[in-house]
Formats: C-alpha cells, sequence, structure tokens
C-alpha cells in the first residue's frame, strides 16, 4: 500500500492534540502514584485508573491494611492504627478530565505506561493520524487516484474562475443514450459550457 493523498496539517494539529492528552493522563498517573498506595505501573492500570478511580484507590488501600504477614495480633493492630491515607480528591478530578477527553478512551493499547512515563503507541495512534489520507493498492489505484486529483484542480479551477456557477451545473455532460453505457465516454452538454462561459 503506498499512500498517495496526506493531510499534514490535520496530523500535525492531531499530534499536538494527543499531547495534550498525554499530559493529562501523565498527571493523574503521577497524582495516583503520589497516594503511595500499590502503584499504576501499565497501560491496563492505567485504563482501569481513568475508568474506576475509587476502586484502584480502595484496592490500594486493601493491600495495605492487609501488608501485615508475620505480624502479632498486636503488631497488626498497632500497624493499622497509625495507617493514614491521603486525600484521592486531585485522583479523582484529574480522571473525571480523563474520561471526558476522547483521545483517552480509544483503547487500553493507545497509551504505554513504562517507567512512570506515559507515551503514544504510535502504531495505535496511526489510524487516527492517517484518517484523512487515502492509500493506493498498485499502479492501477495510483493511476486513477492521479485523474481524480487532476479532474478535482480542474474542477475547482474552472468553478473559481465562474464564480461557483459550476457548483450548479447539473447537466454539464450529455446523457446516456440507453441504460447499461455507465462505462461509455460521455460527451459535453454544449448548452451547460455555454451557461457556464456567460456567466463570466
Amino acid at each position: 500500500m503506498k499512500e498517495i493523498i496526506s493531510d499534514p496539517t490535520y496530523e500535525a494539529t492531531l499530534m499536538k492534540r494527543l499531547d495534550k492528552t498525554r499530559e493529562l493522563l501523565q498527571s493523574l498517573l503521577e497524582a495516583f502514584n503520589s497516594l503511595e498506595l500499590n502503584t499504576c505501573g501499565s497501560s491496563a492500570d492505567l485504563w482501569a485508573l481513568i475508568n474506576h478511580p475509587d476502586k484502584m484507590y480502595e484496592a490500594g488501600k486493601y493491600a495495605k491494611e492487609v501488608d501485615t504477614e508475620g505480624l502479632s495480633d498486636m503488631q497488626r493492630e498497632a500497624y493499622l492504627s497509625k495507617l493514614t491515607f491521603k486525600s484521592p480528591n486531585q485522583v479523582y478530578a484529574l480522571a473525571k478530565k480523563c474520561q471526558a477527553d476522547p483521545y483517552t478512551s480509544e483503547g487500553a493499547g493507545m497509551w504505554i505506561v513504562k517507567d512512570g512515563e506515559v507515551t503514544l503507541n504510535m502504531r495505535e495512534a496511526n489510524s487516527l493520524l492517517k484518517a484523512r489520507s487515502v492509500f493506493a493498492d498498485g499502479a492501477q489505484q495510483e493511476k486513477l487516484a492521479s485523474d481524480v486529483l487532476v479532474f478535482q484542480k480542474l474542477y475547482n479551477s474552472i468553478n473559481a474562475q465562474t464564480g461557483g456557477a459550476l457548483h450548479y451545473v447539473t447537466d454539464l455532460f450529455q446523457p446516456m443514450a440507453r441504460a447499461g453505457m455507465e462505462e461509455q465516454p460521455r460527451s459535453i452538454n454544449l448548452d451547460a459550457v455555454r451557461r457556464v462561459i456567460n456567466a463570466v
């Protein structure tokens, strides 16, 4: 497959937008890890944190509470009495922002978490970045795409020269002689050409 039409402006704009989402996700990750509970260390953890921050917080608290293996009952009670947990309010607020961001909901594979850093998975993001691209499979498709682009350029040129009149011409070509001749060359409708030219 060969990319024959692309939109670099769209791709650059979207990359900037995705970087804003990455920054938001990084803030959420750091806010949760600052609670010093269980670490959010994978893409699946991040996905769960975005969608269920309360469950992640409660799971982290529970892990701390049951981390008493080898302690006597008295030691366990003393340990639990000293446990304090930081407020999750910032995490909840950031998770809510993430839920409202359309680019956090592209799936767990869209964002990679490694060593405390959120990065964009370019393989997954490529389907978004190339949404306005056209790909050709072989020389025949490439030639057809090239012809379509020439047609577009000529159409827009003629339309600009006639002040937009070409948009309203629905009978530029002669009608088909009979059904089944869709692929046959069509003749230009001279009356329509006169109307277009006289519009200038």
